[in-house]
């Protein structure tokens, strides 16, 4: 028994023994994260994007699922859309047009609030 302890506290040791790839991997890990955060942030001002939009929740999932923001959105054709989120031509059509909307609404309010600063 008093063995089979000694051998634990040994492992133990072992295992808080800093090493070269072990101090490597935290800074990979450090920089990871911030990207990850990064990415999360930016994800999150998609996600707003799309989901004030005004179309059904289960679009808004599936376009967020896709990748898609508000820009690329605008930026992708609606055939390209219907094709990606296997969805009707006229369907794609009528999220091309709801984004349109949003945009605008965006624009004009950042434009308002910019406006007033000056």
């Amino acid at each position: 028994m008093a063995n089979l302890m000694k051998e634990e506290n040994q492992t133990e040791e072992a295992a808080t023994v800093s090493n070269p790839f072990y101090l490597q991997t935290n800074v990979f890990s450090d920089t990871t994260n911030h990207y990850h955060q990064f990415r999360i942030s930016r994800t999150t001002d998609s996600t707003q994007g799309i989901n004030q939009i005004d179309i059904a929740d289960g679009l808004k999932d599936s376009l967020i699922e896709h990748g898609f923001d508000l820009e690329t959105l605008l930026d992708t054709k609606p055939e390209k859309t219907a094709e990606t989120l296997c969805i009707d031509l006229y369907v794609a059509k009528l999220i091309r047009i709801a984004a349109m909307k949003q945009y605008r609404s965006r624009t004009s309010e950042s434009s308002l609030l910019h406006g007033s600063e000056r």
